[in-house]
């Protein structure tokens, strides 16, 4: 199995023809996947600790809109940073080598811990305004002044986010992918330690200061990675810096572009703060499970294969990269497809399973089950969305995920104000799925624009062929769940875990069956792995 054959599918499992000095990068993915997997549990168990502590009320819902503010702020300091610093190090290195690439990171690491600190004192006097903003429906004064406090408290994450962001791009560049997956632990066990002992204590500020302090406390596992690689800080400033200057000449369009797309969350929330009490709650409840679903199916595969795409445009091997994106893409299809289909027919045994306790009722159950439903329905398109994103910035290229996120944001607040009426918080959430999905199909057609052909027929062909197995994979789902719990009297729990074994297992039958080569390939190389760990005993 090499390049020659068409075996493209090797950069993601096996980056070439030869092992690297650190492994496969399918040992690595498969690492990313089982770690991410136990991260992304301690953050159910964070979220079912939320809800049974807090409910769905006008509280969480502050909360949750004081979040939605900070994180716009961090998500797109963290995220700009790291997409920014991923190519541009490994350009330094590839040129300067290794010393300056550690000089330079000091460099970025310092200018943005100073920028920082900036953004938190104007953050800190423009939270009245930005309150009025998010949280334009709120019913009181007193809910007002509550979400001002909240994002006041919550402002040093900003902080904590640039040093993240620099510190990751760094490791990522070193091809260390662990600490993405690992870095939630922390993050979730604080939270959950404070929602345990201390939330009937300090209620919803307490919970604010519980989530800075899970922040902050990723920076140390970073540092605990970053040192492995012989990195040392120093207090560089240099402003005059040619690769600083380049990156102020990327920032804008990657800033932009993330922060648009983290606006619609905001725009979201704000409008759900017109409707009743616990919709926005409802709503964040449901798109916390849905990016927990995406991150343990497919964010170690958008991880890696960033830093590939980097390198391939590195060494203008356009050709490569092309049948790195198809199979790329084949492979989102072949896991979001099914999941999509079984999480919509088991919307409402989730939200029992993961939230209906404590404070989280029926009515709750019922809310976040309809958002749910809406979310989720956007998981493959937002996928392949954010690997084309990744692909038009590793061919530096900022400006045009910057227009697909525009045109997103002006899809989905148009469909907000048409669907929200009728639908209420759902159509929120369905306004959103529109809008992933316009989008997903236009930064295709702009990247084939940009670099040709890239033989998306294979794609639908593997979109047909996955559908229809996800169909009957669900309809086996449906009745077998109902069969269970219903007439054999069975617990939720069990006739859930039964019913998604049998339908998966059905699902990967079929898919073997209609011979899809991305799936083949896989357990191929699963199979020769263990024939090989065998005879190494």
């Amino acid at each position: 199995m090499n390049i020659s054959e068409d075996k493209t599918i090797c950069f993601i499992i096996k980056r070439g023809n030869k092992m690297s000095k650190k492994g496969k990068t399918a040992k690595t993915i498969a690492i990313m996947i089982i770690l991410g997997f136990f991260g992304r549990i301690l953050g159910f168990f964070r979220e079912l600790l939320i809800g049974s502590k807090f409910g769905s009320n006008a509280k969480t819902d502050t909360y949750f809109v004081a979040i939605a503010s900070i994180s716009l702020f961090t998500v797109m300091v963290t995220n700009t940073l790291n997409t920014i610093v991923i190519p541009i190090l490994s350009d330094i290195e590839k040129k300067d080598g290794k010393l300056s690439k550690i000089r330079e990171t000091n460099n970025i690491l310092n200018i943005f811990m100073l920028v920082s600190l900036l953004l938190i004192v104007i953050s800190y006097f423009m939270s009245p305004y930005i309150m009025k903003i998010v949280g334009i429906g709120f019913k009181s004064k007193e809910q007002y002044e509550l979400g001002i406090t909240l994002m006041r408290i919550g402002l040093p994450t900003i902080f904590f986010a640039s040093i993240q962001g620099v510190l990751r791009g760094y490791l990522q560049s070193e091809e260390s992918f662990k600490e993405t997956s690992v870095i939630s632990y922390p993050f979730n066990l604080i939270q959950i330690i404070f929602l345990i002992v201390y939330s009937t204590i300090f209620g919803v500020k307490g919970l604010m200061i519980a989530f800075v302090i899970a922040t902050g406390s990723q920076i140390f596992l970073q540092i605990y990675s970053i040192n492995k690689f012989k990195f040392k800080y120093s207090l560089y400033i240099n402003l005059k810096s040619n690769y600083i200057k380049k990156i102020m000449y990327l920032i804008p369009g990657i800033l932009l572009s993330i922060g648009i797309t983290d606006l619609n969350t905001v725009i979201d929330k704000s409008m759900a703060s017109t409707l009743k009490d616990g919709s926005i709650s409802a709503l964040n409840y449901a798109e916390q499970l849905a990016v927990s679903f995406r991150g343990i199916l497919i964010g170690a595969i958008l991880t890696v294969t960033y830093p590939i795409f980097s390198k391939e445009v590195s060494k203008s091997n356009f050709i490569n990269l092309k049948k790195l994106i198809i199979h790329s893409i084949n492979i989102i299809l072949i896991i979001t497809i099914p999941s999509t289909i079984a999480i919509i027919i088991l919307s409402e045994p989730i939200i029992k399973i993961v939230f209906e306790r404590g404070k989280f009722n029926e009515t709750a159950t019922l809310m976040t089950c309809g958002a749910l439903v809406y979310t989720i329905m956007r998981m493959t398109f937002s996928s392949i969305r954010h690997l084309i994103q990744n692909v038009f910035y590793s061919l530096q290229d900022t400006k045009t995920p910057l227009i697909i996120s525009s045109l997103g944001v002006v899809i989905n607040v148009s469909f907000n104000f048409i669907l929200i009426g009728p639908m209420e918080h759902r159509g929120i959430a369905l306004a959103t799925g529109i809008s992933a999905f316009f989008s997903s199909f236009m930064i295709l057609f702009l990247l084939k624009r940009k670099i040709g052909s890239l033989g998306l027929s294979k794609s639908l062909i593997c979109t047909v062929k996955c559908l229809f197995s996800s169909i009957i994979m669900g309809v086996i789902i449906h009745c077998l769940f109902n069969i269970l719990l219903i007439k054999l009297k069975l617990s939720i729990i069990i006739s859930f875990m039964i019913s998604t074994v049998v339908g998966g297992i059905v699902y990967l039958l079929l898919i073997y069956f209609f011979k899809i080569e991305e799936f083949r390939m896989i357990l191929d190389l699963c199979i020769n792995y263990i024939k090989k760990r065998k005879t190494q005993r």
